[in-house]
C-alpha cells in the first residue's frame, strides 16, 4: 500500500501545480473583469441621465409654454405663420434632442442617432423635417393649412412619444 502512495506522489504534485496556476489565472481574470466593469459604469450612468433629462423637461412649464406658443402661430397670419410655426417647431424639437443628450452636428445627425423601434413617429418626423428644409431652402415653396397642421401634429406626437409633452 505504501508503494502505491509513493507512486501517486508525483501525480499529486503535478495536479496541485496545475490548480495553483488555474487559481492565479482566475484571480487575474476576476481583476480584469472588475476593471472592465468599472470602465463601463459611467456609460450606464449616462443612459440614466438621458431619461432623467427627459423627465425634467416634461415637468418644465417653460417647455410646455414654448410649445403652446408655436401651436398658436398657426392661426396668426396665414400663410407666413404656417412657415414660421413649422420652422420654430423643428428648431424646438432639435433643441429638445440636444437637451436630452442626443449627439450630432445637425438635426439630421441627431435623428440618425434615434432608433426607429423605440420611436414609432421617427419616420414621420423625418418627413416633416424635410418639409421644413424645403420651406427654408426652396424659394417659393408654399405649404397649405392642412399640411402645416399635420406637420405640427407630427412634431407634437414625437414630443409626446419622447415624453417631453404631457
Amino acid at each position: 500500500m505504501q508503494s502505491f502512495l509513493t507512486q501517486l506522489q508525483p501525480i499529486y504534485s503535478v495536479v496541485c501545480n496545475v490548480f495553483e496556476i488555474l487559481d492565479a489565472l482566475l484571480l487575474i481574470g476576476a481583476i480584469y473583469f472588475f476593471y472592465r466593469a468599472v470602465s463601463i459604469k459611467p456609460r450606464f450612468r449616462g443612459k440614466q441621465s438621458y431619461y432623467e433629462r427627459r423627465l425634467a423637461l416634461a415637468k418644465d412649464p417653460v417647455v410646455q409654454e414654448q410649445w403652446a406658443r408655436i401651436v398658436k402661430k398657426l392661426d396668426m397670419n396665414p400663410p407666413q405663420s404656417y412657415t414660421m410655426a413649422i420652422i420654430e417647431a423643428d428648431t424646438f424639437v432639435d433643441s429638445i434632442l440636444k437637451r436630452v443628450g442626443i449627439l450630432g452636428d445637425t438635426m439630421a445627425d441627431r435623428l440618425n442617432q434615434l432608433d426607429a423601434d423605440e420611436f414609432a413617429t421617427l419616420g414621420r418626423l423625418w418627413r416633416v423635417h424635410r418639409i421644413r428644409n424645403a420651406l427654408v431652402h426652396s424659394p417659393g415653396f408654399v405649404i397649405s393649412k392642412r399640411d402645416a397642421d399635420e406637420a405640427i401634429h407630427v412634431y407634437e406626437a414625437f414630443l409626446r412619444e419622447l415624453e417631453v409633452l404631457a
